[in-house]
């Protein structure tokens, strides 16, 4: 086993904005004595928990996890991928959508665990349309919650949150954290908040790695949490602006929150696993051959976009090396 990562009161700092250390408790004052949860009602899991883990991981398994997000993000763009995974450099600047999207992310997990929702302290830097838009779409989550007519099939307290899976396939450690997990351990629940539809490919390989994580597991349903796309008027207030979003979204909550479900009975999950690991090396190959080139076709949504248009033409070790001396 790894030897646990110690932190210094500096790193804490750095790692998480809000840490604040108590002498007493000797960790961070917000901590709770589950040693898994954090008070502040911005956060759902304790963000230096979740780091330690991470390194305690990488430090057993190398950078060799794989995981579904991973080998999409291989395909989608190999620069992406070398900067994300290999050299750890942070975008300059967090996508809008990633910001509502955690925002959401948290906000989700908070309501499962029964836990409180302080909508104003979901992320600082929310610009006022997205907090007004991810207010919406809680509302209508909680509204959905248990209803007998609405898509979700679970209230809060049904389920756990950020389950982990890690399981060896084909040569390779796969890695997952389940958004939900039914507590009878037979239903994965994974969140998307996103404006495009998700295509099959994408559903199989996310269910073939939770459902072979998870062997009691029967069932794998990704939710899909449609990114309000209304602009708010030139002198509507925020409050008006959210109240007219959940209007709409109230008319018709299954064009808002659609479920696709996936049986274990209906998805060969070894033979997807199998797919999946010869997709990634033949995939993490031809990167490495060509040095990580970027995919420039597919800019539009990524992180990481500033930085590539600001070296353009360089090689992707050139842009590292230039923000390993920047930072």
């Amino acid at each position: 086993m790894a030897e646990p990562v110690k932190l210094t009161i500096a790193k804490c700092q750095a790692l998480c904005s809000d840490f604040s250390y108590s002498q007493q408790k000797k960790s961070c004052i917000r901590l709770r004595s589950d040693k898994e949860m954090c008070d502040l009602p911005s956060h759902f899991l304790c963000e230096l928990v979740r780091w330690k883990k991470n390194q305690a991981r990488k430090a057993e398994l190398g950078e060799r996890a794989c995981s579904a997000s991973r080998l999409n993000t291989i395909e989608r763009c190999p620069r992406a991928y070398a900067l994300h995974y290999l050299h750890h450099i942070e975008p300059d600047e967090g996508a809008s959508w990633k910001r509502v999207g955690d925002a959401w992310g948290v906000a989700r997990a908070r309501i499962d665990m029964g836990l409180d929702v302080d909508l104003e302290a979901l992320r600082a830097d929310l610009l006022p349309y997205e907090r007004s838009r991810v207010r919406a779409a809680i509302r209508l989550y909680r509204l959905c919650c248990g209803s007998p007519s609405s898509p979700l099939k679970y209230h809060p307290g049904d389920v756990t949150c950020e389950d982990e899976v890690l399981f060896n396939h084909g040569g390779l450690w796969w890695l997952g954290f389940a958004d939900a997990l039914s507590k009878n351990r037979e239903h994965i629940y994974e969140w998307k908040f996103a404006v495009t539809e998700y295509d099959v490919l994408s559903i199989a390989r996310q269910a073939a790695v939770y459902l072979s994580g998870f062997p009691e597991a029967k069932h794998f349903t990704l939710c899909v949490m449609r990114k309000p796309g209304q602009r708010p008027g030139k002198t509507e207030t925020e409050q008006a602006y959210e109240n007219r979003i959940f209007g709409a979204m109230c008319e018709k909550p299954e064009d808002w929150i659609r479920c696709f479900t996936i049986s274990r009975d209906q998805l060969d999950v070894s033979g997807v696993l199998h797919q999946m690991v010869a997709a990634f090396l033949s995939q993490e190959k031809a990167a490495a051959e060509s040095g990580y080139a970027p995919h420039y076709s597919s800019c539009r949504d990524c992180d990481y976009r500033p930085i590539c248009s600001e070296f353009i033409g360089k090689s992707t070790d050139f842009l590292v090396q230039a923000k390993k001396v920047a930072t």
